[in-house]
């Protein structure tokens, strides 16, 4: 039971992050979003709770001032109901010590009304936190 307009606004947000597109990420942002990156602000510099679009423009900020993005993106979405589940990997260099981590990952969104109300990330966070304090 695949719904395609869910898998698109979340196809739309995955190629506005890897374009660096500020405005094309946001428009399919509520306004009021809960967004949430599992893990532990010491371990990974841009972990953490956010809500409405200022707190989120801290967490891209963060990933762009600490992290450089080699490889990012999707292998599988499916969709049910309002929500969306998405399977996929990274390879990333930490700013500050050059080292390189590789990472798969889930995200689970919630849509209204076509745009991302609500989003939990999951990932390897100790490969990254190895990554970012040079272990």
């Amino acid at each position: 039971m695949s719904n395609p307009s869910n898998i698109e606004i979340v196809q739309k947000l995955y190629r506005a992050f890897g374009a660096g597109d500020g405005p094309g990420l946001f428009s399919v942002i509520a306004p009021d979003i809960d967004w949430k990156f599992n893990g532990r602000p010491a371990d990974v510099p841009f972990a953490g709770h956010f809500r409405g679009h200022a707190e989120l423009m801290n967490f891209f900020g963060a990933i762009a001032q600490t992290a450089a993005v080699i490889e990012f993106g999707p292998h599988e979405v499916y969709a049910f109901d309002d929500k969306v589940i998405s399977l996929g990997g990274e390879r990333v260099r930490a700013r500050a010590t050059g080292k390189v981590f590789e990472t798969e990952w889930l995200h689970f969104f919630t849509i209204k009304d076509g745009q991302i109300t609500r989003l939990r990330e999951y990932y390897d966070t100790a490969a990254m936190a190895e990554a970012f304090r040079g272990g």
